[in-house]
């Protein structure tokens, strides 16, 4: 049809007259814009014979066909476009097991200092809930507070929503790994060895008050050693550093499961249940045979010692210590 055309009004002056005696463009310049025009919705072609335009009567079916692929390909086009974004892999963080079953349950049992029992639901191997309930020597606050966190994956980033209604806030690194943690005011950072094990930990706490309070600084400074922590430099506001110095155990860990009894050193105390998600690095390579506690005072020096006993399938059921007040403590594991 747009061979006719050109040829038409190319060959025949009256024929362009008429063209434009019936409200049509005529080609200037640009021929092709003026073709557009006569082959869109207003159909029209040149008679030789009568040597004038006319609306056309038979369908166009080149054309027809034409504009019938084009709108197919866009309408494909966006579906494809939708399907990327619905379809895009939901992030999935590498669990700290290494070659054991998931824990699903931490227990903490007899004289303990402050920590947490917790229990993890898993979906699609992913930790979806967690329920954790504080503990503590005194009886006055030992299980006095209870929390239920929940964890929501997107595409490259965990929403956690707690019943305590704290707003907590995660950024990730490119291995899926916390750097920095808002809770409300508060602050933690954290930084990653090429092991993916965390290295170094700084929490800012800031009191509760109208207006600026003053807050509160804590840092950890952790050296590994064949995969397993060799020591923790922790450092309070207006306190001097306490080190930690850890034997390794002969017994692997294979569950991912964290040191017991220095989670505050860690800098771990209550937020456990993201190291468990596969949110704060990997696990060490072996269980923890000792820590020994280090004080600027050598007289507060003291040191826990750890054993383990194991189930059948070969997964972590206990953890047994004598605490700093020579009391017997344990961590039972579930799976």
């Amino acid at each position: 049809m747009e061979d006719s055309l050109r040829k038409g009004l190319e060959a025949d002056g009256k024929g362009r007259e008429e063209a434009g005696k019936q409200g049509i463009r005529t080609p200037g310049r640009d021929t092709s814009e003026w073709l557009q025009q006569l082959t869109g919705p207003q159909m029209w072609a040149y008679s030789e014979k009568k040597r004038k335009f006319a609306r056309q009567t038979h369908k166009p079916t080149h054309i027809m066909k034409r504009i019938y692929n084009y709108i197919v390909a866009a309408v494909a086009a966006i579906g494809l476009c939708a399907c990327s974004g619905d379809d895009a892999p939901t992030f999935k963080p590498v669990l700290p097991t290494r070659g054991g079953a998931p824990v699903k349950a931490v227990s903490n049992r007899g004289s303990v200092d402050q920590s947490y029992d917790w229990r993890f639901t898993y979906k699609n191997e992913r930790l979806t809930q967690a329920n954790g309930t504080v503990r503590a020597a005194a009886d006055s606050y030992d299980k006095a507070i209870t929390m239920t966190a929940n964890l929501n994956y997107g595409t490259n980033q965990v929403k956690v929503t707690t019943s305590n209604g704290s707003d907590t806030q995660l950024s990730l690194n490119s291995s899926g790994y916390i750097v920095e943690m808002r809770v409300n005011r508060n602050v933690y950072t954290f930084s990653y060895g090429f092991e993916g094990r965390i290295t170094k930990w700084k929490k800012t706490v800031y009191e509760e008050t109208i207006g600026v309070g003053p807050s509160y600084v804590t840092t950890g400074d952790i050296d590994y050693s064949g995969g397993n922590i060799s020591t923790i430099t922790y450092t309070e506001t207006g306190n001097a550093p306490i080190v930690l110095h850890f034997t390794p155990a002969v017994e692997p860990n294979a569950n991912g499961v964290l040191p017991a009894a220095v989670t505050k050193e860690l800098g771990l105390m209550g937020y456990e249940y993201l190291f468990y998600a596969g949110l704060f690095g990997a696990a060490t390579q072996n269980l923890v045979k000792s820590v020994a506690y280090e004080f600027p005072n050598e007289q507060l020096n003291y040191t826990l010692n750890f054993s383990y006993s194991f189930r059948n399938d070969g997964n972590l059921d206990l953890c047994s210590y004598y605490s700093q007040n020579g009391q017997p403590a344990s961590v039972n594991y579930d799976y």
